[in-house]
């Protein structure tokens, strides 16, 4: 059992490596959305990181740690048809490989 289980989902924010420093109201671990007149209102913490604490509160966290931007851009991909998933992932892994050969022949 993961030690985190027992946590509030107002702990999730804590858990982030940069909860002592950071001023973001508009957190993606936490359920307060940004207030207008927030000089800080975008969450500049790695995606990865702020997915892998949401992961130990499944169902709990708000748009499960994602921006609202990225949720949106979720949402967007979650109704395309399957062919057209295919095709993006096809077009990513060739310009993943393209992005290797380049940093190769530089090296």
């Amino acid at each position: 059992m993961n030690e985190n289980t027992s946590l509030g989902e107002k702990d999730a924010a804590k858990l982030c490596p940069r909860w002592g420093r950071c001023s973001v109201n508009g957190c993606p671990l936490d359920k307060h959305g940004t207030h207008h007149l927030d000089r800080q209102s975008r969450c500049t913490m790695e995606k990865n990181v702020r997915l892998r604490i949401a992961r130990q509160f499944p169902g709990r966290i708000f748009r499960d740690g994602l921006t609202a931007r990225e949720d949106a851009g979720r949402v967007v991909y979650d109704r395309l048809p399957s062919a057209t998933k295919l095709r993006l992932a096809e077009r990513g892994k060739l310009a993943l490989a393209n992005l290797k050969l380049h940093n190769a022949l530089l090296a």
